[in-house]
């Protein structure tokens, strides 16, 4: 079935309306009267849920948008794959365990791969809540999602189904709206798990580089090794990491090493310089400096405090 939208140079292919494949199936638009009402709250210039549902195996979705719409499109693939484009640029593919994150505005097509069409849940929202997030997250590349938070992402869109299949209140419609900003909220800390602590957007040479440190903690690493790792000069290497994470690549390793001492600390009877030694660093007192910078107090203050 096609349908034509109101929206100029819009189209949607949607043929999974028939009421025999509907099984965990969910499309709901929010009316827009009571959007013209609640646009008149406060709270509606934060955040606004305007649509949201899930298509499971959905074959021959596809939607093509010219000139975009005024809200967020957020799509998060859990099983299959699909495509998009965005501003007319180059066609990508997404499969699972991938937040595709369009911004208002822009010009943009996605739909589900003919031989492996596309599991999705998604939702249509607005408001200031979302203004820095498009400036640190909307790109090009959609963005990994830690299998962790795969249940997490999906109890909280079926939450939203739950409210929304019975009639509906102001007072469940801003719950409804803060569900939404739970979803998206929980992109940063899923995206960076997913690659071991830094937000890489599938830069694979980055995960590399993450994977060697973490199986390495207890050892001594030079940058020209993490270079080998990740397939990139040690110059571009820094660069990276220094977009990605804050940090530079040897700074970021030992800050994971301090995080893993820490746990060692607090809950063995080992000298500070035996827990220093066990991490590859043989001077307790540089141990010592480096713990009290990163985590703020020494280690036996950390030790003896109340957690």
């Amino acid at each position: 079935m096609f349908r034509f939208s109101k929206d100029a140079g819009s189209l949607i292919l949607n043929s999974m309306t028939r009421k025999n494949d509907a099984r965990d199936k969910y499309c709901f638009t929010i009316p827009a009267d009571f959007l013209e009402e609640y646009a008149g709250n406060s709270l509606s210039e934060f955040i606004t849920l305007t649509a949201i549902g899930k298509f499971p195996k959905a074959e021959h979705h596809y939607c093509l948008r010219n000139e975009g719409i005024d809200t967020a499109v957020f799509i998060y693939c859990y099983e299959g794959a699909g495509y998009y484009r965005l501003n007319r640029g180059e066609t990508k593919t997404i499969g699972p365990g991938r937040m595709l994150i369009i911004p208002p505005g822009t010009p943009h097509l996605y739909g589900a791969a003919q031989n492996n069409p596309w599991s999705i849940f998604w939702m249509h929202s607005k408001g200031l809540f979302f203004n820095s997030f498009y400036e640190n997250w909307a790109s090009s590349e959609s963005v990994p999602i830690a299998d962790s938070f795969c249940g997490r992402i999906s109890e909280l869109f079926y939450q939203c189904f739950y409210i929304l299949k019975m009639p509906y209140r102001w007072e469940e419609f801003f719950h409804l709206c803060h569900l939404a900003a739970a979803i998206i909220s929980l992109i940063p800390g899923a995206s960076k798990q997913s690659a071991g602590g830094i937000t890489v957007n599938g830069n694979t040479g980055i995960e590399s580089a993450v994977s060697y440190m973490k199986k390495r903690l207890h050892e001594c690493i030079t940058l020209e090794e993490l270079s080998y790792a990740a397939g990139f000069s040690a110059s571009h290497l820094h660069y990276l990491f220094r977009k990605y994470s804050g940090y530079a690549p040897i700074e970021y390793f030992l800050r994971m090493k301090i995080q893993a001492a820490a746990k060692d600390i607090f809950f063995s009877d080992l000298t500070v310089r035996e827990i220093a030694e066990a991490y590859g660093i043989e001077d307790p007192y540089y141990f010592s400096r480096l713990f009290k910078k990163i985590i703020g107090l020494s280690p036996m203050q950390y030790r003896k405090s109340p957690h």
